[in-house]
């Protein structure tokens, strides 16, 4: 069967069901900001259960601390149920942007993305604009910062951690000075590798004589890394281009070598957004297309959601839009425990694909593919203001978390401080017994170190438990295990150091526990 063809087969399922309730509520929201406009980029549930918060603003009432001047990095410790436990404020005298946040095994944070200051928190400043990746220790104290980039606009749009203790920095530069060298054309898209005190190890301009950039990245389990975002280039890095703007994909070894790229899209403006890895070595990509032809099977109209699933080769398994007939912009995939995959962005329709949008602006919306495409539900999150998706987590009870900015504060919207607020969701699934499974430390016993190579699950109180999947802190899906007997042992070595979480699943439904490798 051709791509064509299957795609708007599983378009046609996806309408068959697209009327089914969504299996998640809302369990608790937060918004947090000032009397300005607040911006939240990232959110991750944390080791203890809570949640670490990123974004940037320059507000000083509300919840928010002062700035040092301009528009500051904001990062804010949440409890588990949503109350501020600790905020800090990075930054100089001019404008950051925070794009990224991760919690490191020591329990403390590296954060990514821009700045223009040459002062206060920022040392090493090159010019114009910088990417600048920051240090934290548990409780938010810096430990070290590193300015990136040349004389020109430099920026760091998405971090993840990588198994050596340090960290590989994806984003875009225009210069061909300081840090940056290589340089492909007019903006590329730019791979910093740091070791684990913020040395350099290795950089690559990456792209052709047009514009190109990385908006997402991901190591990988083979030690190298992949990242997404969008080529205009037709020479140089990039072979394949479809028309005037693609989605890009592209592998990269350990040292930060091309292995293959991928432009995907078709004679209009197509974009990536976010990249994971997926359990079979493949990966899912999630942005959003203008097309209606090459790699694109059905638009829905205007601007859609657009998933594809490559295989580890970076061939086209998979492709599915989602939308409406106004502007659907899909900013996150997750895979999900059922091999499926959680989309999340933001859409202006209120038909097609979607339903149940709050106003005649942005809502939030998530949607819940099988593992062949088929849309299984879909669900908008807002008010009548305009409220948008910046990252869709999942977390270890089987929900997830999101993150965006809100101007309602009606809708599922309460307490907005004024302009646009950060505003946190927690997701509750309601289809399982999550809430009544027995949740003591005793149910799921994790037995592991920084140094172990394998590990030990006990769950005696889920007798008729059947599977358990260890997942990375983003949601991704590391190892799938069938249960015969309890206890079991798993081995280590297909992980690298990090935070994972154990997940037994079972009749009375998933019991998850964090560990640390």
């Amino acid at each position: 069967m051709n791509l064509r063809l299957y795609t708007m087969i599983a378009a046609w399922f996806g309408v068959c069901v697209i009327s089914a309730q969504a299996p998640w509520t809302i369990e608790w929201q937060r918004a947090i900001g000032t009397s300005v406009n607040d911006i939240g980029q990232a959110v991750h549930q944390t080791s203890d259960g809570g949640y670490i918060v990123g974004g940037y603003s320059g507000g000083s009432d509300g919840d928010l601390i002062a700035p040092h001047g301009g528009r500051d990095m904001r990062l804010i410790k949440l409890d588990a149920m949503g109350s501020i436990e600790w905020q800090v404020v990075l930054g100089g005298s001019l404008d950051e942007q925070l794009a990224e946040v991760r919690e490191t095994p020591d329990d403390g944070y590296l954060v990514v993305g821009s700045t223009q200051s040459d002062d206060g928190d920022v040392v090493g400043f090159h010019g114009a604009q910088d990417a600048w990746v920051v240090k934290l220790d548990a409780t938010g104290t810096l430990q070290w910062q590193r300015a990136l980039g040349g004389s020109l606009d430099d920026q760091g749009f998405a971090m993840d951690l990588t198994s050596d203790g340090g960290c590989v920095v994806a984003g875009v530069t225009s210069s061909d000075d300081g840090d940056v060298m290589g340089a492909m054309g007019n903006i590329d898209a730019w791979v910093v590798k740091l070791d684990g005190s913020g040395t350099i190890s290795w950089q690559h301009a990456l792209g052709g004589s047009d514009q190109d950039r990385a908006f997402s990245i991901r190591s990988t389990a083979d030690g190298g890394s992949i990242f997404t975002g969008q080529t205009r280039s037709t020479d140089g890095d990039v072979t394949g281009a479809h028309g005037f703007e693609d989605l890009w994909v592209v592998k990269l070894d350990a040292m930060g070598g091309l292995q293959w790229q991928r432009p995907l899209g078709g004679t209009s403006l197509d974009v990536g957004l976010c990249v994971r890895q997926t359990s079979n070595g493949g990966y899912a990509v999630a942005g959003y297309t203008y097309s209606n032809d090459g790699d694109v099977g059905v638009n829905q109209g205007s601007r859609d959601y657009w998933v594809t699933i490559l295989d580890p080769d970076g061939d086209l398994e998979l492709e599915r839009t989602m939308g409406g007939p106004f502007e659907d912009t899909g900013s996150n995939v997750c895979q999900t425990n059922d091999g499926g995959y959680l989309i999340g962005g933001n859409t202006l329709s209120n038909s097609g694909d979607v339903s149940g949008n709050h106003g005649s602006l942005n809502d939030i919306w998530l949607v819940q593919l099988a593992g062949d495409g088929a849309i299984q539900w879909q669900l908008c999150l807002g008010g009548t203001g305009s409220d948008v998706a910046r990252m869709v987590s999942l977390t270890g009870d089987g929900g997830a978390i999101v993150i965006g900015n809100t101007q309602s504060n009606d809708g599922d919207v309460s307490g907005n401080h004024g302009g646009s607020d950060i505003w946190v969701v927690k997701l509750r699934d309601i289809s399982t017994s999550v809430a009544t499974a027995p949740t003591a430390p005793s149910s799921l016993i994790v037995v592991s170190g920084p140094a172990a190579t394998e590990f030990t699950i006990s769950y005696a109180a889920m007798p008729h438990a059947t599977a358990i999947t260890i997942t990375d802190m983003s949601g991704r899906a590391i190892m799938r295990h069938a249960l015969t007997g309890s206890p079991c042992v798993l081995s280590l070595g297909a992980l690298t150091t990090g935070c994972y979480l154990a997940t037994v699943i079972g009749e009375q439904g998933p019991i998850s526990q964090r560990f640390v490798r």
